[in-house]
């Protein structure tokens, strides 16, 4: 494995550390309740290459199959403490995306490019949790399905979200305008949030041969088309100072996702560039109180 030359600075490390407390908070839950969750993406490559994170990443990413994760969502809502936040459209009406964040209060992690727009949404520290959605067999069932859930989710963001950034070609407006007539107000977004929900599950109770991150990733074929039997068995797997669980074809996942996962390429992470600060609230960011200069970018 060849190596690449990166200072991990104490403030990254003091970061993971946040990351880490919250994961153990969810693992605990899932633990209590007999749920199974899979480390993915980044934090499954950084457990299987560096047994943590890896160097340059700067969050944790969790799969769970959809039945486990609507029951976590359930259990979270009643158990998860008061430090934490549960971020779903159900519990926050400016967040219409199809994976669930557990935040953690009193912290700061706001995308540089969304600083301006000053997004309402809870923008704490957070790990993702992502559900695991079965997809349909046959090739005209698969891009049906594909095509209605990509139209569904495409005119929630562009009403809700891509106005708020000013640097888009005349199609782009034009998209959002239409949205913004289909979908004028929060209520009429939340119940398209629902029927793309619904279209996503469509296939939960069939045991079809694929699955994948669809509710977020249906474009990308990589995240989509993971057999069934990768997922029959966990194997346990260390991450820093502690484990995680990672589906027993761990091997032929991140193959499928990456390649040759084992050489590090240092790249972006999928969030960009994130204005961290973790001993202050990011409505600090937003009411004046503190300034972009006085946190964190990048680490």
């Amino acid at each position: 494995m060849g190596e690449i030359e990166f200072e991990v600075t104490d403030k990254r490390r003091a970061l993971w550390a946040v990351e880490l407390e919250i994961f153990e908070v969810f693992r605990d839950i899932c633990q209590r309740h007999g749920l199974t969750y899979y480390a993915e993406s980044g934090t499954l490559i950084g457990a299987v290459r560096h047994k943590g994170f890896i160097p340059w990443d700067d969050d944790i990413d969790i799969t769970m199959m959809r039945k486990d994760y609507e029951k976590f969502l359930v259990y979270a809502k009643q158990e998860l403490p008061k430090e934490y936040f549960l971020q779903i459209p159900e519990t926050e009406e400016d967040y219409f995306y199809g994976h669930a964040k557990i935040r953690k209060n009193g912290t700061t992690a706001i995308r540089t490019i969304q600083y301006p727009e000053k997004y309402t949404h809870h923008q704490g520290v957070f790990i993702d949790i992502f559900p695991i959605d079965n997809v349909p067999d046959g090739k005209f069932k698969r891009k049906w399905h594909k095509f209605v859930a990509l139209k569904q989710m495409q005119f929630i963001y562009y009403a809700k979200y891509y106005y708020r950034l000013n640097k888009h070609s005349l199609k782009t407006r034009i998209k959002h305008r239409i949205s913004c007539i289909l979908l004028p107000s929060n209520k009429a977004i939340m119940r398209a949030y629902k029927r793309f929900e619904k279209w996503i599950r469509r296939y939960e109770d069939k045991p079809t041969e694929k699955m994948g991150m669809i509710s977020m990733y249906y474009n990308l074929p990589e995240y989509c088309q993971w057999p069934r039997e990768w997922f029959a068995e966990s194997v346990e797997v260390e991450f820093e100072n502690t484990h995680m669980n990672a589906p027993k074809g761990y091997d032929a996942l991140l193959t499928m996702e990456y390649g040759d996962y084992m050489t590090p390429v240092q790249s972006p992470t999928y969030h960009g560039e994130i204005l961290f600060d973790l001993e202050h609230d990011y409505k600090e960011y937003y009411d004046g109180t503190r300034t972009f200069d006085e946190a964190d970018v990048g680490l």
